[in-house]
């Protein structure tokens, strides 16, 4: 068994939740969270976020980009996600 973070077990958040308990809110979801979990990959950077292996039945810890399995993720379809986010962010910006 690995000690390794399925993707699903992961929560993000911006900077250390209150009391570092990442319980207590919720943290990033839906794009923010692709983004940052794609950051998170690929540099290794936090960006002002914090990580979190964060199952439901308790026993939060917080992470390094070495302990997400990022084959539960699909990271070549999050990586074309985030960068349709991207684009759409970019055009309407210009609107």
């Amino acid at each position: 068994m690995s000690d390794k973070s399925v993707i699903g077990d992961v929560i993000v958040h911006k900077g250390m939740p209150p009391d570092g308990n990442p319980y207590r809110i919720f943290g990033l979801i839906g794009d923010e969270r692709m983004i940052a979990l794609l950051e998170f990959h690929d540099t290794g950077e936090s960006a002002g976020h914090t990580f979190w292996h964060a199952p439901c039945s308790g026993g939060a810890r917080q992470i390094t980009k070495d302990d997400v399995r990022w084959d539960t993720c699909g990271v070549p379809e999050l990586r074309r996600k985030v960068e349709d986010i991207l684009q759409l962010r970019e055009h309407f910006s210009r609107k």
